[in-house]
């Protein structure tokens, strides 16, 4: 029992000793990576995991966050949500540069999500737009990454514009115009004619009468 005690006296400052050693090399390994999270940032635009409603006239900047020599982080997995509120939805972007493979572009992407399926993009591309066909009631943007290479990424702008619909009253009067048109043209043409026809009759009136004579 003595000997367990002396032994204990003895090892619990080299316990303390070691503890003390390890606090240092926790504390430095938390600031490299707070420095490695710092060094990429977003320039503009929302941030991940917004959720914004589209209105006629709407316009949101998204893009990829910027790390080191200006290039999106590894495993990045950002979602931008849409609510449609009457407007159709486009997402328009000046240039991307996503490194993806294939047509539904593996590896690195961006996807636009809607009622009707997902649209995917990457690549080197200028002026990259998307319009949904139909209507839809969502519009959400997702940008997905994983660790086999970055290349500078991408900056868009989503707005939305007011739905353009034909009543049957406009439909109507676009119909009616069309039948004045043509009535119109018709008597003319028929002016025409008529008038024709009464400088040769009186033509031939006079030849006939210098003949008598």
């Amino acid at each position: 029992i003595l000997l367990d005690s002396l032994l204990q006296e003895i090892l619990t400052p080299v316990k303390s000793m070691k503890i003390l050693a390890v606090f240092p090399l926790i504390f430095l390994l938390c600031a490299l990576s707070e420095c490695k999270k710092n060094k990429c940032k977003l320039k503009d635009g929302l941030p991940c995991d917004s959720l914004e409603t589209l209105h006629p006239g709407s316009s949101f900047k998204v893009e990829s966050t910027s790390c080191k020599k200006g290039k999106y982080p590894k495993n990045e997995n950002c979602i931008w949500n849409f609510d449609v509120d009457g407007c159709t939805p486009t997402i328009h972007c000046d240039r991307i540069e996503i490194k993806g493979k294939g047509k539904k572009c593996r590896g690195d992407k961006l996807t636009v999500s809607t009622d009707e399926g997902e649209t995917f993009f990457c690549k080197k591309k200028n002026n990259v737009n998307f319009t949904p066909v139909k209507m839809v009631t969502r519009f959400d943007v997702k940008f997905t990454t994983n660790s086999r290479g970055q290349w500078k990424g991408f900056m868009c702008i989503v707005s939305c514009e007011a739905l353009v619909t034909t009543t049957k009253e406009q439909k109507a009067e676009n119909t009616t115009k069309s039948t004045t048109t043509t009535r119109t043209t018709a008597t003319i043409t028929t002016t025409t004619i008529i008038t024709a026809t009464t400088t040769t009759t009186t033509t031939t009136a006079n030849t006939t009468t210098t003949t008598t004579t």
